[in-house]
């Protein structure tokens, strides 16, 4: 990489400059991504379609459900989008020679890790707005009538939502040594935390007498385990949903989500000051890491395999303990060896999957023996909302 001027004044703005430029390919290819799912979609849905003549769009348009759609679909765009750049231009952390020179560099750090990301997440957001710009100029030219409230709102959400996500993506690339170990731990936490809560909702509804499952109520405190499903089910609700009584459609959500996604970088600049050079090409750059996504990994698959050859209806007979053994240590066994490129840590994988197999039966044993006491917890009169007893498959209300 060669920069026109010198590092010694404006070494920050250089890089920063140089990120710009050196995205603006991608950044070109995405936004005519964007272009042919908002406007030049549209326009052809208005211009091909004998069923809307120029006088009566508006009869023809729902603009909440186009914007809707558009709303859904670009996020997971510059979602994806954002999470490729982050990648593409952390890589350095990779590699050992280049990570050399760019620590060479005299820059602190912290200035490095935001003349990247601070490009980064500001190039992802112009897909965004050419697609939701370029919408809202075929309604103008066409006469068609939209809520520019609505729409703002959507914006704010998807901007305060990929903010959040982007620090939290951050966070695992900086963790890494390689850009494969980055997507283990990115699957192993987003992915896993909300499989985890999935789990113990079934164990809830198998073990406690009175539990009522529902699945919304399930949706919603599995979207506190993980920043991407949160905001995935918070922009469905709010777009196919009627009026702003939504968690995505609050002021203050949006001012959460950013004030999480700034903590974020904080922790990935605090975790990058303390990574050391030479850990680029290894697996991870923290020992605490491979740990972590091993125990996740060992415990999902020790309920999974044991539920699955115990037909999906838990009632923890032998075979499900001896599955969810067998599938922790096997797990643990099969990622030690990723992880570790080979079997040199075999015996710390299995004390790992050892130690999510009795995990399991911590959790399996509190929910029934009720150490929550939810069976025996009496609500208060004013707290009874409704009442209905299921028995034999019957439900009286």
């Amino acid at each position: 990489m060669t920069l026109k001027k010198s590092f010694r004044n404006n070494a920050f703005l250089e890089l920063l400059k140089f990120s710009f430029k050196k995205n603006l390919g991608f950044t070109l290819i995405a936004s005519l991504v964007a272009l042919l799912l908002g406007p030049f979609r549209l326009i052809r849905e208005l211009f091909f379609n004998s069923h809307t003549p120029l006088d009566n769009l508006a009869l023809y348009f729902d603009t909440k459900e186009d914007f809707g759609g558009l709303a859904i679909f670009m996020s997971l765009l510059c979602g994806a989008f954002l999470i490729f750049l982050i990648l593409y231009n952390f890589s350095y952390l990779f590699k050992k020679n280049a990570s050399d020179a760019f620590h060479s560099f005299p820059l602190k750090r912290s200035e490095l890790v935001l003349s990247k990301f601070v490009p980064v997440f500001l190039l992802s957001l112009i897909p965004l707005a050419v697609a939701f710009v370029g919408e809202m100029m075929v309604f103008a030219a066409c006469k068609i009538p939209y809520d520019l409230f609505l729409v703002l709102r959507y914006l704010a959400f998807i901007v305060s939502a990929m903010l959040m996500c982007g620090g939290f993506t951050l966070i695992f690339v900086i963790c890494s040594g390689t850009a494969m170990d980055s997507v283990f731990f990115f699957a192993a936490i987003g992915g896993g935390l909300p499989i985890i809560v999935g789990l113990c909702e079934g164990f809830a509804q198998s073990l406690l007498y009175g539990y009522t499952s529902s699945g919304d109520a399930f949706l919603k405190i599995a979207t506190y385990t993980s920043p991407y499903f949160f905001s995935g089910y918070n922009l469905i609700e709010f777009t196919t949903g009627n009026g702003l009584d939504f968690t995505a459609a609050k002021w203050y959500t949006w001012v959460t989500m950013a004030v999480l996604g700034v903590a974020f970088v904080g922790v990935s600049v605090l975790a990058y000051n303390h990574r050391k050079s030479e850990k680029a090409g290894e697996p991870y750059a923290f020992k605490a890491v491979p740990i972590i996504i091993c125990f996740v990994v060992s415990f999902v698959s020790s309920i999974v395999l044991g539920l699955v050859f115990e037909g999906f209806d838990f009632s923890g007979t032998l075979v499900f303990w001896g599955f969810a053994l067998f599938g922790a240590l096997l797990s643990a066994t099969i990622y030690g060896a990723v992880a570790y490129r080979g079997f040199k840590q075999v015996k710390k994988s299995l004390l790992i999957g050892g130690g999510a197999f009795l995990l399991a039966i911590v959790v399996v044993a509190s929910f029934a023996l009720d150490v929550f006491g939810f069976e025996t917890r009496i609500p208060e009169k004013e707290q009874v909302k409704s009442v209905s007893v299921a028995f034999g498959g019957e439900r009286i209300n």
